[in-house]
């Protein structure tokens, strides 16, 4: 069951029903985020032990672990030293037979010159060592820009699909984007794609606008 994204909105200056919304900032969300996916899954492919492709195709190649870890905590930095990209998870499985991937409660950071993007779930699996990543359960990606006086922007789900190989991203749960004051409630998921550069939400589809605090 979807969780009801309409509740406890009522205390608020404004807000609006529709039933699709385009959104251009939200986009923001997904810069790096894409590439970022990706490229881990293959870096833990890498780890994976090397086979002949020849019988990588037939039944006798069992669906078992070919690499497994515990607390993965890796990284990699600038020329300078100071951290790019940094994974977390609690365990992490890659199956040689079908190059998939399970990560257990995964935390992904991105630090550029001009923002931080932190992404987190409950659970992760990434398929043909990455061409597709799905995040499942509780779905967050938190942007803060380093800019002077810019805002947070924000994406929560039950989850996730990104296709790194084609710049998308999509899911049909129910979705909230916060940038600042500003909330866009999406009861029917959205869809993302890399040369648009923008954010459809599905609806039914409430955007909430919080008076400023002064």
């Amino acid at each position: 069951m979807q969780k009801n994204v309409f509740q406890n909105t009522s205390q608020t200056a404004f807000q609006t029903v529709v039933n699709y919304v385009r959104l251009r900032w939200a986009g923001w969300l997904f810069i790096g985020v894409l590439a970022f996916a990706a490229t881990w899954s293959a870096r833990i492919a890498l780890q994976s032990k090397p086979f002949d492709l020849r019988v990588a195709k037939g039944p006798s190649l069992k669906h078992e672990p070919d690499f497994e870890a515990t607390k993965l905590d890796a990284w990699r930095t600038n020329t300078d030293g100071t951290s790019r990209t940094h994974i977390v998870a609690d365990h992490v499985v890659h199956y040689r037979d079908d190059l998939s991937s399970d990560y257990v409660n995964p935390r992904f950071s991105l630090q550029t010159p001009t923002a931080r993007t932190d992404v987190s779930a409950d659970a992760a699996k990434a398929y043909n060592d990455g061409e597709r990543v799905l995040l499942n359960g509780k779905v967050q990606i938190l942007r803060t820009a380093t800019q002077a006086g810019a805002v947070q922007s924000s994406l929560e789900s039950g989850s996730l699909s990104l296709y790194p190989d084609t710049g998308a991203a999509a899911t049909r749960e129910a979705s909230v984007f916060k940038q600042g004051q500003r909330s866009v409630f999406a009861q029917g998921g959205f869809d993302y794609q890399d040369t648009e550069a923008q954010i459809t939400l599905l609806g039914p589809v409430k955007v909430v606008s919080l008076p400023v605090k002064k």
